[in-house]
């Protein structure tokens, strides 16, 4: 019986700025978890791989970029509800976001406890909706560029291509286009092959069944189960600027981290 796994693709890891948060009350001037859930037969439609030797040395790994982008949508991630997940600080009021409680939101909270005291202080921010869109904008575009270098929508995704220091090179076959386990693409950017890695080190039975059942040159969906996890990292750096005319006079509010978890159901 195949035990869960939390898989991590540090390709999709984002650093947010977020804008200065405006206030009538002030002059200018991984810490918590949230999750998604995507159902197994989606993840599988997704992420796919093949071995195509027959010593199972090279194997090529597939994602299907619009699909991802339909199934996964990383930004309407919600705060975990557990203790463990919630700031030293206090639980927050999700009824001050208009009942949304998305790590944007939680962003937002987290600022006003830093500067108030008390969550209830997001009542007083005049650009909340801002701040909010731009948060979740930047994230998409982050991993929407991760995945243009794995693209498998486009015939222009052939060739080398490079994110944040990174370089993979894109093959094609007549199942679509593919980064490959060669020496030069074992980088974090192959998003393919850092999550079978990541089996590998956490349960290398599932790993090894998979890779002994395998028919050369036929491809097969990624073997994902049910309670499996991917982890993607998310820092939000507050604006250097961000002042309060009070606490936060001689000090910036430190970065928050959210650990966003894609729940496999």
């Amino acid at each position: 019986m195949s035990s869960a796994v939390e898989f991590r693709a540090t390709a999709f890891d984002t650093v947010v700025q977020a804008p200065t948060i405006k206030s009538t009350s002030f002059t200018d001037a991984p810490d918590a978890n949230a999750y998604i859930h995507v159902t197994l037969a989606r993840m599988k439609e997704v992420f796919k791989m093949k071995s195509y030797d027959s010593t199972g040395e090279y194997v090529r790994y597939y994602i299907d970029k619009p699909k991802f982008l339909q199934y996964i949508d990383l930004s309407n991630a919600v705060m975990e509800t557990d203790v463990e997940s919630l700031y030293s600080a206090g639980t927050q009021d999700i009824s001050l976001n208009s009942g949304s409680n998305q790590f944007a939101h939680d962003f937002l909270r987290y600022i006003a406890m830093k500067i108030f005291g008390s969550s209830n202080g997001v009542g007083l921010f005049t650009n909340n909706k801002e701040v909010i869109d731009d948060i979740t904008n930047n994230f998409v575009l982050n991993y929407d560029t991760v995945l243009s270098a794995v693209d498998s929508s486009s015939a222009n995704s052939l060739g080398q291509k490079t994110n944040s220091g990174l370089t993979v090179t894109v093959g094609s076959d007549s199942d679509g286009f593919y980064v490959d386990s060669s020496g030069g693409n074992q980088n974090a950017l192959n998003i393919g092959w850092t999550l079978f890695q990541n089996l590998v080190s956490s349960q290398l039975s599932r790993a090894s069944d998979f890779l002994s059942t395998s028919t050369p040159n036929v491809i097969r969906e990624f073997p994902f189960v049910v309670g499996d996890t991917i982890s993607v990292y998310v820092t939000i750096h507050a604006n250097p600027q961000q002042k309060s005319v009070t606490t936060l006079a001689n000090s910036a509010i430190d970065s928050r981290t959210y650990r966003v978890r894609i729940k496999i159901v």
